[in-house]
């Protein structure tokens, strides 16, 4: 395993774009996180309680969630269609490493990615937290660690889905286009034609990108929106619970794996 992330490393050190992508979410995190101060939350709510714990965790997941949306979906596309771009994936197959020793190299890395955006994470949330928080308590402090798997969990999913479509295209700007364009159209479309207006019911937050969304949304629930029925459609909530969200985005990034391995077994490279 450490042969392999090294080698995955020698390929990355010198790339520029990586370089920019990890620099722009290490240092956007904790200056995007101050956007909460501006956005419109119910008069009864104290905007205070963002910064403080146990909220904190929430909302620094949220606004992170976008970061590894852009950074690391990218950052999944670059992967891979650099390999085809150099023609290191060929070279890497000739000299001796296996297709599946190949994908296992790409998703170690992406677990190494992931567990240090994530290590990040929890030190920005930690230092906003217990700058804000007047009383320290520990259950506070940890009543919401359970998003940190979740976390991880969404970083690792958004490079898969990233490097799956580079790797269909093989073409790094192509494939940007289709990863936003599936994102913010094609799902958006599919549930809102098929599923509320043909078939309505709660698989409409089943779809991949939605349910990764999910793993670390906008804490309606702890903003008390969800009561409001602009939040529900034919009785569905729009948003699916933590373990309906992680068991989901489970399966989608396992059937992701899965895909790419059985078109590189097959692929001629």
């Amino acid at each position: 395993m450490l042969r392999l992330l090294q080698l995955e490393w020698l390929k990355l050190k010198p790339n520029a774009t990586f370089r920019v992508f990890v620099l722009l979410y290490f240092l956007a995190l904790p200056l995007f996180f101050p956007i909460g101060l501006f956005m419109d939350f119910p008069k009864e709510f104290s905007i205070l309680s963002i910064y403080s714990f146990p909220d904190v965790w929430s909302f620094a997941g949220y606004l992170g969630s976008w970061l590894t949306f852009f950074c690391f979906g990218f950052l999944g596309v670059l992967m891979i269609t650099n390999e085809y771009a150099f023609k290191t994936l060929r070279q890497n197959i000739m000299t001796g490493l296996t297709r599946s020793e190949f994908l296992a190299s790409k998703l170690i890395m992406f677990g190494a990615i992931s567990l240090f955006a994530t290590i990040y994470y929890c030190i920005v949330v930690l230092g906003y937290g217990y700058s804000n928080t007047d009383f320290i308590i520990n259950s506070k402090v940890l009543e919401q660690t359970y998003l940190i798997p979740s976390y991880f969990l969404q970083c690792f999913g958004y490079m898969c889905v990233g490097f799956f479509i580079g790797f269909l295209v093989k073409r790094s700007g192509l494939a940007v286009f289709l990863l936003l364009f599936y994102t913010f159209f094609i799902e958006n479309i599919f549930r809102q034609v098929i599923h509320f207006n043909i078939a309505p019911g709660p698989l409409v937050n089943y779809y991949p990108m939605n349910s990764l969304e999910d793993l670390v949304p906008l804490p309606l629930r702890q903003l008390k929106f969800a009561q409001n029925q602009a939040w529900q459609r034919d009785n569905v909530e729009f948003l699916l619970t933590q373990t309906e969200a992680i068991l989901v985005s489970s399966c989608w990034i396992g059937i992701i794996i899965g895909m790419i391995y059985l078109i590189l077994k097959r692929r001629d490279l």
